[in-house]
Order: C-alpha cells, then sequence, then structure tokens
C-alpha cells in the first residue's frame, strides 16, 4: 500500500484535521474554551525502572500494558466528546468538545480509574497500573508546523497547564478538579466526524514508519540502541498571537534540524514540564553517529534561529512503538533512556545541552565537555553523569549503499600460515588441531573463507556451525558435518549403511547416529534399555569414532564455524576429536569468539589469538577496499579517518571505506562509532521487502533459501528471490553448497546479530510460532521444532511440540534443552500433564542435584498410581542421596505400595530399597529382597529384570561379607547379559565381580576381570568406565603394593574424568595418586597433584575444601624449593599462615615441627593480621590459575 493511500487520522487529534490543509499563507491556529483533562500513569518512571532489570522483555511488557489500558480509555475519551491531543509517554493530553456535560466529564473521569483498576486486578503486581486523573476549564490553542515533507501538529494554552495541575493536588486513583466551581465554557467547538480529504497523508509521519504501517510484516515496533534530546523552549507563551508564532517557529526550525540530521521529531507536549520537544536519533533509522547528531542539532537550534533552549541528551537500548489506540496513537519511544533524558533536561541550565556518560562516550572528539557532575536518578543503584556539552564542528551523517564482499586478505601471515600447514598435513595424513580465537569482526569468518576455498579437492570438508537460536539442541550444530563426513546419504539406509561400513562394531548402535542425523529408526537390543546418560555418552562417542574413521581412510577437515554458540553435546564431541581424532589424520580447525571455555586437551600452542590489524596492515585493506569498487582519487585523509574509527577492525575498516566512497566530496561526513551501529545503518537504508527479509531469514535459521521463507512466512516467492540476490550483491549474505543443496547464510553473524535484536519480543513470537508450525508440516521431529515453539510462547504450538520433544531431550541427555522444555509445560499445562510435566522436571533436578523445588512440582501427591510411584521415587533417591535412609526407604515403600507389583516402578523401589537396606547394614533384609525379585523376574520370564534382580542380589551378598555367594550371582548375571547381547549391562557386573575378586584377595583374577570390562566398554566406546577402571587399576596395583606403578595409572585417570566432567570420580582418583606417591620426598608431585585436587574441589563447589587444597599446593611447593613458589611467596604465605596450613604441611610431610613449617612458609609479614581470612580468600580464584601455569602437571 502507497503510504499517500494510507489513512493516518489516528495520528492527529480530530480537532486539528483543518490544519494540515495548510501549504502557504499566515500560520494557521484554532483557540477555543472547552473543558480540559490531564490522565497521567501514576509511577511510571519506577516501573520502567524497576523493569528495566528484565531487559527488552521487561521494556515490551511495560508497553503492552499501557497499550492495554490506553485503548479502551482513548475509546471512552471519544464516546464522552473528548478528543486526545498529544501523549507525554505515560500521560494523555484531553480536550472535550462544546457540547460535552459535566456528568460526561465525571463518567469520563470515573470509567478512565475503572479501566486502571480492572486492568490492576488482571494485572502482574510489579507493573499494576493507577492514574491521577485533572480536570478544568480554560483556552486551548492549536496550530501547525511545517518543514520539507514534515507536518507536526501542536497544542498549548492555560487550559491544559490548569488540567496540568489539578492532577497535582490528588493521590493516584482520584481525579482533581481545578476550576470551582467548574463552568461549561459558552463558546461550543464542535469536532468534525470524519476527516477532511488531503491529498497527502504522508507528512504525518515518518515516510519509513507510512510504509512499515502499510506492510503486515513491517516492523513497526522495534529494538533499537537510540540517542534521545529532550528540548524545552524557553518562555513559551500561547496566550498572545506572537508567543504562539515564536514556539511554532521553534518547532518548525527543530522539526528542519532533526530531519536533516538523520532523526526523527516524535513528541510536542505543553503541560507540567512546559514546551517540549522529544526527537530521537537512531530510529526509525539509524545514523552513524547519533550522540553527535543530537548534541549538533541543540547547537544548530541556538546558533543558526536563535532558539532559548534547555536540552537533556541520553542514549542507550530504547523500545520503538505505536503508543495508543485504534482511534489515536503516536509513534514514540519508551524505555530507561527517555525518562533519563527527560530528567537531565529537568536540570539543564537555559541555552545549555546536558548529556550522559553514553551520550558523550559515543560523541567522543565530536563534542566537548564543559563541566561533568552526578546526579541521583531514582530507580538507579549509582549516580549518573551528567556533562555540559557542546559540539565540534562536525555533523552527523553516512551514507552506506552496501557491505563490501570479499578483498584480498591483508595480514593474518602467521595465521594463514598455521592453517595451510594444517590443511597440508590433513592431505598427506598427518592431523592436527587449531583454533583461531578472536572478537567479532577481526577476519575469523575471513580465514575460515581463504582456508576452505584453498583447500585441494583431495580434502573433505565438514563444516559445522554454532547458532545461538538453536545452541540449546543436542547435536544441532553437528548434522551438516556428520552427512558430509558420511558422504551425504541420502536416506536411512543409506546412512547406516555407511555407519556400519565405516565402523562395523557400530551395528548395534547405528539408531544413535541416525538420530543425530535427524532419521527415525527402530532402536536394537542394545539401545532399546539405555538410560539418558548412557546414551548421550555413547552417540557422543560414537559420533567421534565414525569421524576419526572416516579420517583414517581418505583426508577430513571437521571446520567449526562460531564455536561459542555450539549446543552442550556438540562441544563435547569437538573435544573428544581434538583429544583422540588427531592421530588418525583428522584435522580441527575452530573459530570462536574469545568466550568459549577450552578444554585441557588443547595445547596453547594450537590456539591462535588474532590482534587488530597494526596500521600498516589498515593501510593495505583500506587502499585494497577502495581500489576494488572505484576508480575515483580516494580523499586525501581516507587512512586517518578509517583508522580513527576502525581500530584495527577488518570488517569495519571494509564497511567504513565503503561509507566514504559512496560520498567522496562530502566534508561533513563522520564515520559511525561502531561496528554494530555500523550495520543497523546499513540494514535500515536497504528497501523495506528487503529489511524484511533479512529479519525473516534471522528468525528462521542459520542457513535458508527463499523457499524456506517463503513457505515459512507466507511471503511472495519470487519477491524473496529478489530480496536475496540484493542481499548478495550487497554481501550481506553468502551463498554455501550443504550436502549438494544451494543455500544462503549470513556474511557475517554480527550482522545476523543486528537484524534480530531489532525486532520486537512480540514480533520474535510471532515469527518463531509460525516457523515451528512450518517445520511440524514439514514432518521434522518435535525436537527441531522445539527451539522456535519455546521462543514463540504460543500455548497451542507449544503444547503440540513441547512434550514429545522434551521426551526426546531427555532422551538425548540434552539436559538444557529438556529442562526448559518442562519448565515451561508445568507453567502451562493443567490437570494430569501438569503432573506429567513436574515430574518430569523432578527428576531432571534430581540429576542436577537441585531439590529447591520438589514441593512446588510434586506436591500434592498424585492420584493416578504410576505417576504417584515416580513422584515417591524420586523424592526416596533425593533423600539416599542426602543420607537420609530411613526416609528414603519410606518413599521407596510407598512408591512399591501404590502400584501393581509387576509394573516397572515396583522393580525400581525394590531396587531402591535393596540399596537402602544395605546401607543400613541391614542385610538379611536386603537379600531377602532381592531373592524375591529374581524369584519375581524368573517367573514373568522378562530376561532383563532378572538380570538387573542378579546384579542387585551381588551388591547385597557383598556388602554383607558374602564373598562366594556373591561371586556366584555376579557370574550368573554376566552370563545372562552376554545371552541377551546387553554389552552395557555386561560391563557393568564384569566390573562389580573384579571387585569382589579383589576383596577376596585374589588380584590376578581381579586383574581379568578388570581387563575383560575395559575391553567391552572400549568396544561400545564407553569412556567413562574406561577412565573409572583405570582409577581402579590403580587401585589394584596399590593392593599390590605397587606403589611406583599405581601413581602413573592414577594419574592418567584424573586426566581422562576430568575430561570427561566426572569430577567426584576424578577426586577418587586424586585420593588413590595420594596414597600411590606417598608424602616424603615427593613435594613437587605433591604440588601437583594437590593443584588437581584444588580445582576438582571447586567444580565440587567445596570452596572451604578447595581454598585449603589450594594453599596446600603452594606449601608444598615451598618445601620442594620450587621455582613456582618465588612467583607465589609473599601472597602463598599469607594465605597460608591465614588458614594455619603449617599444621597441614607439617602432618602431610612429617616434619614433627610446626616451627620449622612456619620458617619454610617464611613468617607472617609485619602487620600482617592472621585473622583476615575472608580478605585474604578473595584472592584465591587468581591464585589457583598462576599455581596451574607454574606447577607442572603431573
Amino acid at each position: 500500500m502507497s503510504p499517500q493511500a494510507l489513512d493516518l487520522s489516528s495520528f492527529v487529534a480530530r480537532d486539528a484535521w483543518s490544519l494540515l490543509g495548510w501549504t502557504s499563507g499566515p500560520r494557521p491556529r484554532i483557540r477555543r474554551e472547552c473543558f480540559t483533562m490531564f490522565v497521567d500513569v501514576a509511577g511510571f518512571s519506577t516501573i520502567s525502572e524497576r523493569l528495566a532489570a528484565e531487559g527488552t522483555q521487561g521494556t515490551e511488557r511495560l508497553t503492552e500494558e499501557l497499550n492495554a489500558f490506553f485503548d479502551p480509555s482513548i475509546d471512552l475519551i471519544h464516546d464522552c466528546g473528548g478528543d486526545v491531543l498529544a501523549f507525554g509517554g505515560d500521560s494523555m493530553f484531553v480536550a472535550f468538545n462544546g457540547s460535552t456535560e459535566l456528568a460526561d466529564l465525571q463518567h469520563c473521569a470515573d470509567g478512565i480509574h475503572a479501566i486502571a483498576s480492572s486492568h490492576r486486578s488482571s494485572s502482574s503486581e510489579d507493573i499494576a497500573i493507577a492514574v491521577r486523573i485533572g480536570v478544568d476549564v480554560g483556552e486551548v490553542v492549536s496550530t501547525v508546523a511545517k518543514a520539507g515533507a514534515r507536518t507536526v501538529v501542536l497544542h498549548g494554552g492555560d487550559g491544559i497547564d490548569r488540567a496540568v495541575n489539578a492532577h497535582r493536588s490528588v493521590d493516584p486513583g482520584a481525579t482533581g478538579w481545578g476550576s470551582e466551581p467548574l463552568i461549561r465554557p459558552h463558546h461550543r467547538h464542535t469536532l468534525p466526524s470524519r476527516p477532511i480529504p488531503l491529498t497527502r497523508r504522508a507528512d504525518l509521519v515518518h515516510p519509513v514508519i507510512a510504509r512499515r504501517i502499510g506492510n503486515a510484516s513491517g516492523f513497526v515496533a522495534e529494538h533499537r540502541r537510540v540517542t534521545c534530546a529532550f528540548v524545552a523552549i524557553e518562555n513559551a507563551e500561547w496566550s498572545t498571537e506572537p508567543g504562539v508564532d515564536r514556539i511554532a517557529a521553534v518547532v518548525d526550525a527543530a522539526l528542519a534540524v532533526v530531519t536533516d540530521l538523520g532523526g526523527e521529531l516524535v513528541q510536542f507536549t505543553s503541560g507540567d514540564k512546559g514546551s517540549v520537544i522529544l526527537a530521537l536519533f537512531g530510529a526509525p533509522l539509524a545514523i552513524a553517529d547519533p550522540g553527535a547528531a543530537a548534541i549538533g542539532a541543540a547547537h544548530r537550534l541556538r546558533e543558526e534561529f536563535g532558539a532559548s533552549i534547555r536540552v537533556g541528551i541520553a542514549s542507550g537500548p530504547s523500545f520503538m512503538l505505536l503508543l495508543g489506540g485504534s482511534r489515536r496513537r503516536a509513534y514514540t519511544v519508551i524505555g530507561d533512556t527517555p525518562n533519563l533524558a527527560a530528567r537531565l533536561m529537568t536540570i539543564s541550565e537555559p541555552d545549555t545541552t546536558t548529556c550522559d556518560g553514553d551520550t558523550v562516550a559515543i560523541a567522543g572528539s565530536r563534542c566537548s565537555v564543559r563541566s561533568t557532575t552526578t546526579i541521583r536518578v531514582k530507580g538507579r543503584v549509582t549516580n549518573v553523569d551528567a556533562s555540559v556539552v557542546e559540539p565540534t564542528p562536525s555533523a552527523a551523517r553516512c551514507a552506506l549503499d552496501r557491505i563490501a564482499a570479499d578483498t584480498p586478505l591483508v595480514g593474518r601471515a602467521d595465521e594463514r600460515l598455521r592453517l595451510a600447514a594444517l590443511v597440508d598435513g590433513v592431505a598427506s595424513g598427518r592431523g592436527g588441531v587449531v583454533v583461531v580465537r578472536g572478537e567479532s569482526g577481526l577476519g575469523k569468518s575471513r580465514l575460515l573463507r581463504e582456508m576452505t576455498a584453498t583447500a585441494p579437492t583431495s580434502v573433505t570438508i565438514a563444516l559445522a556451525t554454532g547458532d545461538r537460536l538453536t545452541s540449546a539442541r543436542s547435536f544441532s550444530s553437528w548434522r551438516s558435518a556428520l552427512l558430509t563426513a558420511l558422504g551425504d546419504p541420502a536416506n536411512r539406509l543409506a546412512a547406516a549403511d555407511a555407519v556400519t561400513d565405516l565402523l562395523p562394531r557400530a551395528a548395534a548402535l547405528t539408531p544413535l547416529v541416525l538420530g543425530v542425523l535427524g532419521f527415525e529408526s527402530p532402536e536394537t537390543a542394545l539401545t532399546d534399555h539405555l538410560g539418558p546418560a548412557e546414551r548421550a555418552e555413547l552417540t557422543t562417542q560414537l559420533v567421534a569414532d565414525l569421524v576419526v574413521a572416516r579420517a583414517s581412510r581418505a583426508p577430513l577437515l571437521v571446520v567449526v564455524e562460531d564455536a561459542h554458540w555450539l549446543d552442550d553435546a556438540t562441544a563435547d564431541l569437538l573435544w573428544a576429536l581434538s583429544r583422540e581424532g588427531t592421530a588418525s589424520g583428522l584435522g580441527l580447525a575452530v573459530f570462536t569468539r574469545p568466550e568459549l571455555t577450552l578444554p585441557r586437551s588443547i595445547a596453547p600452542s594450537a590456539i591462535l589469538d588474532l590482534e587488530p590489524l597494526d596500521d600498516r596492515e589498515a593501510d593495505q585493506l583500506i587502499a585494497d577496499a577502495w581500489t576494488r569498487s572505484s576508480n575515483a582519487e580516494p580523499p586525501s585523509n581516507l587512512h586517518d579517518l578509517v583508522r580513527a574509527s576502525a581500530a584495527g577492525n577488518p570488517l569495519f575498516v571494509e564497511s567504513l571505506v565503503d561509507a566514504i566512497r559512496d560520498r567522496p566530496d562530502d566534508p561533513s561526513l563522520t564515520l559511525p562509532g561502531d561496528l554494530t551501529n555500523l550495520l543497523a545503518t546499513r540494514l535500515d537504508r536497504l528497501p523495506e521487502n528487503a529489511r524484511r527479509t533479512v529479519r525473516l531469514a534471522a528468525v528462521y535459521g542459520t542457513a535458508f533459501n527463499a523457499a524456506d521463507l517463503a513457505g515459512c512466512f507466507g511471503v511472495s516467492l519470487r519477491a524473496v528471490g529478489d530480496d536475496i540476490d540484493r542481499l548478495l550483491g550487497d554481501g550481506l549474505v553468502q551463498t554455501e553448497v550443504r550436502q549438494g543443496n544451494a543455500r544462503f547464510a549470513f556474511r557475517h553473524a554480527t550482522v545476523r546479530d543486528v537484524a534480530y535484536q531489532q525486532i520486537s519480543h512480540h514480533d520474535r513470537r510471532s515469527l518463531h510460532g509460525r516457523a515451528a508450525r512450518y517445520l511440524i508440516e514439514l514432518g521434522e521431529p518435535p525436537l527441531v521444532a522445539a527451539t522456535h515453539a519455546l521462543r514463540s510462547r504460543d500455548r497451542a504450538i507449544e503444547l503440540e511440540v513441547l512434550p514429545a520433544a522434551g521426551s526426546a531431550a531427555t532422551k538425548a541427555w540434552d539436559l538444557k534443552l529438556a529442562t526448559s522444555i518442562y519448565e515451561r509445560l508445568v507453567e502451562i499445562e493443567d490437570g494430569t500433564d501438569r503432573e506429567d510435566a513436574g515430574l518430569e522436571l523432578a527428576r531432571l533436578d534430581l540429576i542436577a542435584g537441585r531439590s529447591d523445588r520438589f514441593t512446588e512440582l510434586l506436591e500434592p501427591r498424585s492420584q493416578e498410581p504410576a505417576r504417584r510411584a515416580g513422584q515417591e521415587l524420586v523424592l526416596g533417591e533425593h533423600a539416599f542421596n542426602s543420607g537420609r535412609l530411613a526416609e528414603s526407604y519410606e518413599h521407596a515403600r510407598s512408591a512399591l505400595d501404590a502400584v501393581d507389583p509387576q509394573h516397572e516402578s515396583a522393580q525400581t523401589a525394590r531396587e531402591m530399597l535393596v540399596r537402602v537396606l544395605g546401607e543400613q547394614g541391614n542385610h538379611p533384609a536386603a537379600i531377602e529382597l532381592a531373592s524375591d525379585m529374581l524369584a519375581r523376574a524368573v517367573e514373568a520370564g522378562d530376561a532383563r529384570a532378572e538380570v538387573a534382580a542378579l546384579a542387585s542380589l551381588g551388591v547385597a551378598r557383598a556388602l554383607s561379607g558374602q564373598a562366594g555367594e556373591a561371586r556366584d550371582v555376579y557370574e550368573m548375571a554376566r552370563s545372562r547379559a552376554v545371552e541377551l547381547g546387553d554389552a552395557l549391562r555386561y560391563v557393568h557386573v564384569t566390573s562389580d565381580l573384579h571387585f569382589v575378586a579383589a576383596g577376596e584377595g585374589d588380584l590376578e583374577r581381579a586383574r581379568e576381570l578388570l581387563l575383560a570390562a575395559r575391553e567391552a566398554a572400549e568396544e561400545l566406546g564407553y569412556r567413562r568406565h574406561l577412565a573409572i577402571s583405570v582409577g581402579n587399576q590403580a587401585n589394584l596395583a596399590l593392593m599390590a603394593n605397587d606403589r611406583s606403578g599405581a601413581a602413573p595409572v592414577a594419574i592418567d585417570a584424573i586426566g581422562r574424568l576430568l575430561d570427561l566432567g566426572d569430577a567426584p570420580s576424578a577426586m577418587n582418583s586424586v585420593d588413590t595418586a595420594f596414597r600411590a606417591i606417598g608424602t616424603a620426598g615427593e613435594p613437587t608431585r605433591m604440588a601437583a597433584l594437590s593443584a588437581h585436587a584444588a580445582r576438582i574441589e571447586g567444580s565440587l563447589g567445596r570452596e572451604q575444601a578447595r581454598c585449603e587444597t589450594l594453599i596446600l599446593a603452594a606449601a608444598w611447593a615451598v618445601l620442594a624449593d620450587d621455582p613456582a613458589a618465588e612467583a607465589l611467596s609473599t601472597e602463598v604465605r599469607e594465605l597460608a599462615l591465614a588458614l594455619d596450613v603449617a599444621e597441614l604441611v607439617d602432618d602431610a610431610a612429617g616434619l614433627g615441627d610446626p616451627t620449622q613449617s612456619h620458617e619454610l612458609l617464611g613468617g607472617p609479614p609485619d602487620g600482617f593480621d592472621a585473622g583476615s581470612v575472608r580478605d585474604i580468600t578473595d584472592q584465591l580464584g587468581v591464585l589457583l590459575e598462576r599455581v596451574d601455569d607454574l606447577i607442572a602437571s603431573p
């Protein structure tokens, strides 16, 4: 729809429609005596600042509540003969026509209070709305201001002032009546019943907003970083004609200046703060330097137009929206930033401009600060800088029509050589790992593209890409890379064949891999009964083994882009490959931002940290970028301009050169101060349809094509195709080929970030809902649609997708996503469905060691037997883990009583009872119950239950000291596991049997059994058991008094378990290592082990133990006269003495003389207070890192 054809009459008070026809001659105005009303939302600033803590979602919540109040209130005002003259953010200025009676006013005011009260009763407490209303009578003057193609209607007069004053006399929830008695004005003024026909409507709002209103997908509401300028006109006088002309002339000038500098004048009010203009810079279109533009606008108003004004300016995140209702609305801004700007205006002196610190920072050298003070602002914890500023000679303009396509890569010589060496090594069968780490825009993606483009065809590139929007979904980033590694199988059968061809032993585990690839597959006898944790671990290892096997056949390079956004499962897989794959010729290139935590397996020598380009490199890139697309001579100051803004960021350099190239002769050109603002400026200058397509693509996912976007969001396929062509030409997106299909992706993740972050949460929810629905209709598994469904907040879609997705996420051991799903289901489900969701969430909490919401999730107990049994079992397991054995017993009995004896929960309850009875020392009862379990399983012919019962009986007999009987039972369980083909149960039972043999003193048999369990675990890829079995091997060596053999094995186990994240088992191996090494004569190794132990204690949340162990590590270093001790001397000795570690050292080292230990530690420094433990232990985090660096790992 053309803006000229739009009906934008709701943007202007009905009383002023007749003013809109003015084009020349004397400025028109309307004067009338009428009733006036001022409606103010009480405590709006406090509510706004409170919700600011929730970020952008809090701001949207506030605006939704405001509009929910404003819309019916405006309808009531209109029905009572009123007209909303203007909005003041949280307030409305109202005039009534001549036929309005006092009773109408009373009815209107009471009705507005009733709307607020009704709204408060149905709203959340933190945003409950109450209003204060002022009513009076007086003169209202309306006139019009114009500049170029824009028109603004102005309203003022003592009638408005009186209503504002009347509202100040009452509390929230009340109405203040001004003049006593309030008499209806004699002059009757009748409002027109319909808009006066005009040839043009686009002059009422910014043309971009007009286009977006006419386009259902136009994204009017959006989040932006803006600069807000409140301008108070000094000595505004509405009672005289010259006074009105002067006010209108100032607004004329402001409209012209603000528009010229790329801003938007969104509001004019006259009332409690005087006659005030609100101008925005950065909305609805981004500009290069909003801070400098706002400061420059204020200066030009004073210098060029002689305006006497006070100005307050603030910069920050804000929410742009249409405020009001269908009958009267305005495009404006809501948030903490405009609140702060208004506050700064009120403290600004006449003819001065006062800015916050953020505005001064983004304006940089384009403003000069005359003075700075700090002020308290309601709702803020810290004071705010308030600086009086003046502009330096420049204007804020930027013309940016494209982002450059790739220029020749400049600099990065070392990085390119390292990556080329990696590729060459892979091509010749030598594996390796390189991690390229750097901030956004420093060239990671550019290096990746060059590396993959120049790789020989003999090297297969498998690309995995992290995605912030889907980072909660297991293996979401890995599917594409694995398909490539398997030869891009077309269907499930082809994929299964590829798996067994590469790894014949994996046939029984094939469903695990097919699930990662997105293929539905029936379970095998082995996978059907895997627990979620075991399934996740075996899947990770199996996929890693497949990739390694593929790399051993032909050169394979796995490339991971945006690794900082990998889902947890893919990250675990990546680090597994980094440990095990390179020996088989696998290459691994990881590109990430610095926030990614790298595992210990990544050597420091493998990490390439990107630094900004130096001036020489930046100059070369500037010259290349200019000559690539322009034959003109570059400006003489081109290099200085770009270097000053880009700070060595290559993407920023290229984009800035484009900005200058488009206006090389413009002396007033000012460049954007940061990359995000530059990209926002670029996106805003796209045609509206292309801008829409960018946002749709940002919601849809990392890769997309025209058919996806058209089918998902209901837009024209041809139009979307044209838009993508435009985006390709502008260098915003690039073509990618995945599994033989051409798709598109954003050239840089930051482009997608900027596009996505600007979309309002309301629009995001709607678009994610459509994406979820589209994926469901395509037949994608629920887990694929789950992220979109969660973000949609559409209950119908969520109820359709999330139950199955939650089950799939749990099955995949994707605990983060599963928890998010069930938390949401608990919110939206009811009845028995809510009980099911609560039970699943409680089970997840149990795994995570969380119990604070068990009462909320599991009370009251369900009336359905199986569900009640599940609740009791969760509570019983938690009680057992907490050492409350009697309570655990009662919950297990309740679960057993709730269900049929043959029910699965009954079997689980009996297993729990056997454990509890064994821990309580009631071995006869434990044996009796386990024997009953076995008899039931045999009678039912349930072979799996029989193996489980045999294992429980074996535990019961072993704990009772009946080693021979336990051995026989375990041997039976082992044989049955082999018959069933249950390799996992075989591993566990064989491992338990080795403990029995060791307890009997048959160490040789114990070693044989341990070796058998390890071989079976290795065949499965069961790495956790392999690591634990290494620790068990160390224990066997200790039992044989082979300390020298036990120590290196225990240390090997520590490393394996830490890599797996199994801190408790790693701590057991640390204890084994301590016992193996002994205490005398090994201080350096004890120091290293203590450093390991401190790290592990910290990961387990045992802070006090971590403190003591860390200091013990440092003390051992002192005793060993280790060079590390010199670097740590003062702080270590202070900490050691504060915690009295000398006693610990004395005991451990066998010195027998605490005084000697104190002397070795050096004694306390002068003035040291040994009681100040809290202050000193604040340094422990830093010290731990230094200990790790300085003490060689064993």
